[in-house]
């Protein structure tokens, strides 16, 4: 995948959970990182939104729960760094 559009996800999630940018990376689940809660990942998904200017589908904010899976749907909508 793309390094950049991964750092820039990182960056993200990183504020929008309030964690430091190290302790974000490719590998990064909801499951992984406490502070990522379903109402958190609305915040996320808005601040991705607003970050690469897509939208995204009901089924598409189901399934990122992943800094990887919000780089492949991002990747998908033709997003690149």
């Amino acid at each position: 995948m793309d390094d950049i559009l991964e750092e820039r996800i990182c960056e993200v999630v990183a504020r929008t959970f309030g964690v430091d940018e190290q302790d974000v990376d490719g590998d990064t689940t909801a499951q992984t990182l406490g502070s990522w809660t379903s109402l958190a990942h609305l915040r996320l998904l808005t601040n991705l939104q607003d970050a690469f200017g897509v939208r995204f589908t009901m089924a598409e904010m189901t399934n990122m729960t992943s800094v990887r899976a919000i780089e492949q749907t991002l990747a998908a909508k033709g997003v690149s760094a």
